[in-house]
């Protein structure tokens, strides 16, 4: 239940700033669960801190935060995270017009005589059409 996301392309819309995301649902107990020892067990860096005790669903998260930037330093720009915000702005509609290119798409290959099938979910006949 945890996802990786660039920001990069989709997110932005562009190519100006790297960046990433992660999403974690929460749903995932480590509490006592043996193969995350960095979340279930007690960190001698943060003064005997159990992560998934302290913090519950969002020990992941707090976890990533707390030392990823100890660690590595992962932390974006201003300047990026601005172009990042403002690319998310239009995401709405860039998803939009990405849905109904690839509808289109799918549309001509499935009328096309050299092409044996096609699987998009709105097309008539799949089992996810609406």
């Amino acid at each position: 239940d945890i996802v990786v996301h660039s920001t990069t392309k989709f997110l932005s819309g562009h190519g100006n700033a790297m960046g990433g995301a992660v999403v974690d649902s929460g749903r995932f107990s480590f509490l006592g669960n043996d193969k995350f020892p960095s979340l279930s067990k007690p960190e001698p860096a943060y003064h005997g801190l159990t992560f998934a005790e302290t913090f519950g669903d969002l020990a992941f998260t707090i976890y990533g935060h707390a030392v990823g930037l100890r660690d590595l330093g992962p932390t974006m720009a201003p300047f990026n995270a601005f172009l990042t915000i403002t690319g998310i702005e239009t995401l709405s509609l860039r998803m939009e017009r990405h849905c109904e290119n690839g509808r289109r798409v799918a549309e001509f290959l499935n009328g096309h005589p050299e092409v044996a099938w096609v699987s998009f979910a709105t097309l008539p006949g799949n089992k996810y059409a609406p």
